[in-house]
């Protein structure tokens, strides 16, 4: 049996509630290709600066991500891009068995509605 601990739960925590906002995952996914900068990840995904600053500065402090000059621009780039591997791991999981096992109507995975698991 794998323990983990109070610690490791909570960046857990703190790094699914950092993903779970679909902007910052539109820009790590438009970081996954090549570096870019402010502008032209507005332009790929088709938010607005402001916004798009405010959630690099949310990446970039998590460590998800990393700034570097490149004369007068500034690029941001994934520090590791096994995170996307890990992200769409999970997009694999909510495409395959969880729907399957959530479409059954005798199914109570993972908890029947009425009952969240900590009752």
């Amino acid at each position: 049996m794998i323990i983990i601990n109070n610690k490791d739960i909570n960046k857990l925590s703190e790094l699914f509630q950092l993903l779970a906002e679909k902007n910052r995952l539109k820009i790590l996914f438009a970081l996954e290709a090549e570096p870019l900068s402010v502008t032209e990840i507005t332009k790929v995904t088709e938010l607005s600066q402001p916004l798009v600053s405010f959630h690099l500065k949310a990446l970039n402090e998590a460590g998800l991500i990393e700034k570097f000059r490149k004369s007068s621009f500034v690029f941001n780039k994934l520090s590791d891009k096994n995170l996307l591997f890990l992200i769409k791991s999970f997009i694999n999981f909510s495409d395959g068995e969880f729907e399957k096992k959530e479409n059954k109507s005798d199914s109570t995975f993972p908890f029947p509605p009425f009952c969240p698991p900590w009752k």
